[in-house]
């Protein structure tokens, strides 16, 4: 690039030069990374707020050389898009920082929509839907039926929110307890989290069952890494069943105030989600 703004996954020059009589226009031209020439034109104008009479040209004269224009808009923007066989082009004017015009080809609009539908996969593969084979989201009564034939009858610490077990192996770990998590809107239930706790007589203990649980799901799902306030590290990844709801799972440590034999755990878990959406 030899100046201007930086595009991801984007080769781009810059030049500046006039746009129908508007002066000092900055020109992008791109190259996507996965191409062999340029796939893209931006001419930007941050200045310049187009008036009727400029903007009006410039969409008859699209209007003529791309067929009939579509238009959308915000409370902030106005969109003029031109399809054609060849490629699109977009018209973009904010009521407050200028306008853009989007020159796009077809190998540029192909790369884009591969990029996409491999987020989109990449997102749904990275997505937790279930645990112990009940998708999340399950009512009480459904989750406790699979429960019971699987497990058998539940903890005694169970009640409407919870299905505890103790002393259960799951995916080929020994886990101490399992809790499965539940909200209420009043009507209905939902299971919206659980929890795997593995006891620890250390802190070393701990650790290395915490990165146990990291090796293990770490083979299915991208993970970051942070620190909590008690210097340990902590693991979270995945993504919510619920959109836009934030990760999918934590694993941390646990310290116990009141219990010297057995002072610390390694935790996973799930959740909680928000299923029940309370507004005003």
């Amino acid at each position: 690039m030899t100046d201007g703004e930086q595009y991801y996954s984007m080769e781009t020059n810059k030049l500046i030069g006039d746009f129908y009589g508007m002066k000092n226009c900055s020109f992008y031209v791109r190259k996507h990374e996965r191409l062999d020439n340029a796939s893209s034109v931006i001419v930007r104008d941050t200045l310049t707020t187009l008036n009727e009479v400029d903007k009006n040209k410039i969409i008859s004269i699209h209007d003529k050389q791309y067929g009939k224009h579509e238009k959308d808009s915000s409370a902030y923007s106005l969109w003029y898009t031109w399809k054609t066989v060849n490629g699109e082009v977009e018209l973009r004017i904010s009521h407050k920082i200028g306008f853009d015009v989007y020159y796009t080809d077809t190998t540029e609009l192909a790369v884009r929509k591969a990029i996409r539908e491999e987020y989109e996969k990449e997102w749904e593969r990275q997505t937790v839907r279930e645990i112990s084979g009940i998708p999340f989201g399950s009512s009480y009564e459904k989750t406790e039926e699979i429960l019971q034939n699987k497990y058998g009858i539940s903890s005694f610490l169970s009640d409407k929110t919870r299905i505890v077990y103790d002393n259960k192996s799951y995916a080929g770990i020994f886990f101490d307890t399992i809790m499965f998590l539940f909200q209420s809107d009043g009507y209905r239930s939902y299971l919206n989290g659980c929890v795997f706790i593995m006891e620890a007589t250390s802190l070393s203990d701990a650790n290395n069952k915490r990165e146990r649980l990291y090796k293990k799901l770490s083979l299915k799902y991208d993970m970051k890494e942070g620190v909590d306030d008690n210097g340990n590290k902590y693991y979270y990844g995945g993504h919510s069943p619920i959109p836009f709801d934030g990760f999918g799972f934590c694993i941390d440590i646990i310290k116990y105030d009141n219990r010297p034999s057995i002072p610390y755990a390694a935790r996973l878990m799930y959740g909680r989600y928000n299923y029940v959406k309370e507004e005003f």
